[in-house]
């Protein structure tokens, strides 16, 4: 299903120039050599508990933004001047967050986006454009840990993919055209809803 949404949306943002392309070779490689330690491990956690652990990393990830937001304006690119340090970091918790999002498929992206704009400045938008593309590195990384583990239901793949890809298209052209100030609304507002249903479900 990753796979479809993350290809729909390429064309989409490489046509409206949202893809920090500076970041793409080290984000890929981080990703598709971690993740996959981090869903073996998954493979072995009992389903309720990585249920719980993953409503409490959203639900920390909506703390961190709140006190992110009393100090800086999040909706925009920020003006940072990139130094050999600021990239290096970047790439470093890129490692250390692919681990955590094989472990826990989807809590790890919003950390994702608080990681890139301290250290990079980029927006939302250009950090739903970058994470199309570490996407398609995720799903290479983490393909046979989960295959071997029998946690794929082969016959929910196609009809999975497919909707994502429909999903992923839509949802691209129209995160470009709200801008990054609604999107965010949007984003922290299903997250929370996420959390709150992982961890009362």
């Amino acid at each position: 299903g990753l796979l479809g949404w993350s290809i729909s949306g390429i064309k989409n943002f490489l046509h409206s120039g949202h893809i920090p392309r500076r970041y793409i070779l080290g984000s890929v490689l981080a990703t598709f050599f971690w993740a996959g330690i981090g869903a073996n491990l998954m493979t072995l956690t009992p389903n309720n508990t990585l249920q719980k652990i993953t409503g409490w990393v959203f639900l920390i990830f909506l703390f961190m933004a709140w006190l992110r937001s009393r100090r800086k304006n999040t909706t925009v690119e920020k003006q940072i001047s990139i130094t050999k340090l600021r990239a290096s970091l970047a790439y470093i918790g890129q490692f250390i967050l692919s681990i955590l999002s094989g472990y826990i498929p989807g809590a790890a992206g919003p950390l994702y986006f608080i990681l890139y704009t301290e250290l990079t400045g980029i927006n939302i938008i250009q950090y739903k454009a970058l994470w199309r593309i570490t996407g398609i590195a995720f799903v290479l990384g983490t393909f046979y840990p989960i295959l071997h583990a029998g946690l794929i239901h082969l016959e929910y793949v196609i009809p999975f993919s497919l909707g994502m890809y429909i999903g992923g298209h839509l949802g691209s052209k129209h995160l470009i055209k709200m801008g990054n100030t609604l999107a965010l609304y949007i984003v922290y507002g299903s997250i929370f809803l996420l959390a709150l249903y992982l961890l009362f479900s």
